[in-house]
Formats: C-alpha cells, structure tokens, sequence
C-alpha cells in the first residue's frame, strides 16, 4: 500500500539521483506497511535499517556528484544529510519496534524531511547544473 506517491515536481533532472529518491519513496511506503500491518519487532527493525542503510547509500551518491560539478553549497548539503542520518538514529532507537508512536514519528519526519530537502536543497543542485550548461 503506497501512502506517499512520487510526482514529477520532485524530480531534480538527473536519472540516478531522481531513481534513487524514488527507491527512498518506496522503502518510507514500506515502512508506512508496517506500521499498519503491526508487523513484528524484527520485520519492522529490517525495515528501519534498510532505510538507515539506504539514505547513507544515496547521500553518498548525491555528495560525489556535488563535489563533481563543484557545487558552492556542498558543506551546507552534506550537513543536512548528517542532521537526518542524526535524527533518524536516534528515533530508530527503539527496542520496541512494535511501539505505533515511535515507528509514526520517523515515518512523518523522513517523509517530511525527504520532501522538502528535495523541494529546496536538492531542486538548487539542479538550479546549479541548469546555470552551469547555459555558461559553457
């Protein structure tokens, strides 16, 4: 069950970065799942690690393309990134991964978090590509 859809004013224009929000779209959906269905405790901790494990992955891969066109905010960028990775430590940090509140809250902050760091953050990297195809 899909809760949070993908459109196309998400997307920054570059294939791998827009595929990789969509798969975090997809794994917040799963975890939303889980949370409906009170899957158990170790079904539901997988789910959280893979969105822990995933978000590391794509950050990764939007610094290296950062670091590679040279774009001016990339400390700023990567500082967002550390604030979420933070965040969303601390709130999978739950020993009860059946507790509804908790699994709730992390899944309104990265689905929160993850829409409007596209909306702003990830929309000036492109912003940035556009300037920087029309100088050369």
């Amino acid at each position: 069950m899909s809760i949070i859809k993908w459109s196309n004013s998400l997307m920054i224009g570059n294939k791998q970065i827009d595929d990789e929000h969509q798969v975090f779209v997809s794994i917040i959906n799963e975890l939303h799942t889980y949370i409906v269905e009170q899957r158990g405790n170790e079904q539901t901790k997988q789910i959280v690690t893979k969105l822990y494990d995933y978000s590391k992955y794509h950050f990764a891969h939007e610094e290296e393309l950062m670091e590679s066109i040279g774009y001016p905010r990339l400390e700023t960028h990567k500082t967002e990134h550390a604030v979420f990775s933070l965040e969303l430590d601390v709130l999978s940090r739950t020993e009860d991964y059946k507790n509804i509140y908790a699994l709730e809250c992390l899944f309104n902050f990265a689905t929160n978090w993850l829409f409007e760091h596209i909306k702003h953050s990830d929309k000036d990297i492109a912003r940035f590509l556009h300037e920087k195809d029309r100088t050369i």
